[in-house]
């Protein structure tokens, strides 16, 4: 078939995603000091993340994505068997929205699963990175209340709570009908920052505190001085260790995800992964001969 005027395209998709959110840094973890990755993750502290999503199809290898999500990462030192861990007794939730655009790179594609010929179903393999920002706002359960920790100086320094991040992954998805598309993602944020959880370096004098409630929620290793495992209070007296600044934080986002498929138009182009062109018959220029 040939096309005089414009062939219908399939390049915007437009959906949302929902799955799990998990976070990588210092607190919670097994009965060893830090691991790499996600040797470190405690999966009973999967949380939550919801996300919306607009995709542009460059060319039949390569896709824009700009996305806007929002999660939520928690952790705590009472779910680890490791001593010093325990011992420190802090805890953390933190809401993260994030606004980020990446390309996609499809390096594995079946464009007519089942080889039906005719095309309802294909399949996508890509892996993805980009740019983007996140706020985040670290709290700490208190006597009954969350309280913000940013505000609070726990280790006498302020951060931002606005950083930039770089999303890496990889997932796939099916097309189905051309215009219905359903699919799973793994991604990994890496982060420029160290207090995901409000934990990064070394226990101050508690009389340079703001108030009575950033002390308490600086150092809650008291709590712990009437468990056997614990260590003893000089390993979280001014000047020892409270986090880890050697490495930051990150987050995961693992998600499904449905998108709608938009026609658009783009003149005089055929998309070479479908059987399918519309157009306008030609007109004869002879009188047909039967």
């Amino acid at each position: 078939m040939f096309s005089t005027n414009a062939l219908s395209q399939y390049y915007w998709d437009v959906g949302f995603s929902a799955g799990g959110a998990n976070y990588l840094g210092e607190m919670g973890g097994t009965d060893q000091s830090r691991r790499d990755f996600i040797y470190d993750i405690k999966l009973n502290q999967t949380r939550w993340m919801l996300g919306t999503f607009f995709r542009y199809r460059v060319n039949q290898n390569f896709s824009w994505n700009t996305s806007i999500s929002y999660g939520r990462i928690q952790g705590a030192d009472s779910l680890s068997d490791y001593p010093n861990r325990f011992g420190r007794n802090l805890s953390f939730r933190n809401d993260i929205v994030e606004v980020a655009t990446r390309g996609e790179l499809y390096f594995y594609t079946v464009n007519d699963v089942g080889r039906t010929g005719r095309y309802r179903l294909d399949f996508r393999t890509y892996v993805f990175g980009g740019l983007g920002m996140f706020y985040h706002n670290p709290q700490a359960f208190y006597q009954g209340k969350w309280h913000a920790l940013q505000p609070l100086k726990t280790e006498g320094k302020t951060y931002s709570r606005v950083q930039p991040v770089i999303p890496i992954g990889g997932g796939f998805y099916y097309t189905y009908k051309r215009q219905h598309r359903i699919g799973w993602e793994f991604g990994w944020r890496i982060t420029f920052t160290d207090y995901l959880d409000d934990a990064s370096s070394f226990y101050i004098d508690p009389d340079l505190h703001q108030s009575e409630l950033a002390a308490a929620l600086a150092n809650r290793s008291a709590d712990r001085q009437n468990d056997p495992r614990f260590l003893g209070l000089d390993k979280y007296k001014t000047g020892s260790i409270r986090g880890e600044p050697s490495n930051n934080d990150s987050y995961l986002f693992t998600q499904f995800s449905y998108s709608f498929v938009l026609r658009g138009q783009r003149r005089n182009i055929r998309h070479k992964s479908y059987n399918y062109v519309y157009s306008k018959r030609k007109r004869r220029r002879t009188k047909a001969k039967f």
